[in-house]
């Protein structure tokens, strides 16, 4: 008989949510609506690589799948390692103050009133894979502990974004 496991929705609502976003912004680039890719018409877009990172974040919780036979699927080994990397890139852009164009990866040219990833993104996604890999490579109280600080430190950064974006503070996102 074949053990079936239920779905973990606190993970899969979050995983599909994500999802979306990333490939809804994504879809606006490829087929030039821009109201997918704005926040506000007046606003820079998202980038390109920001919302391929929204979509490999979301995949890889959709693909969160732990079992006795197979901890970690190879798929969301790779996603997750993905995302690391091009959030890891854009930090190295940031560190180094050199433009290599990952913000424009996809596109293969570079967009008017396009932003690049802001730093506290890219500091996110990190934050996102590094937590994956940690849930993926260890077991143990203290693998939860450091993954759940690291889900509470991401939350408390998206909820201040959000509710920044909500109160319309575009001065604060200039900055970040």
């Amino acid at each position: 008989m074949a053990i079936t496991q239920k779905p973990n929705y606190t993970i899969l609502l979050p995983g599909i949510l994500t999802f979306l976003l990333g490939s809804a912004v994504l879809f606006g680039w490829w087929f030039d609506f821009p109201i997918l890719t704005h926040i506000q018409v007046d606003w820079a877009a998202m980038a390109p690589v920001t919302a391929l990172c929204f979509l490999l974040s979301g995949l890889a919780l959709l693909t969160n799948r732990k079992s006795p036979q197979q901890p970690v699927t190879a798929a969301q080994r790779t996603l997750v390692w993905l995302l690391l990397l091009l959030a890891g890139a854009r930090v190295v852009e940031l560190v180094s103050g050199q433009d290599f164009g990952i913000d424009f990866l996809l596109s293969g040219m570079k967009f008017n009133n396009v932003a690049h990833m802001a730093p506290v993104t890219a500091a996110g996604f990190m934050v996102f894979a590094t937590g994956m890999l940690t849930m993926q490579l260890a077991d143990g109280r203290e693998t939860q502990i450091a993954v759940r600080i690291m889900a509470g430190a991401l939350l408390i950064t998206g909820l201040a974004i959000a509710v920044g974006f909500w109160l319309n503070f575009k001065f604060i996102f200039g900055i970040l």
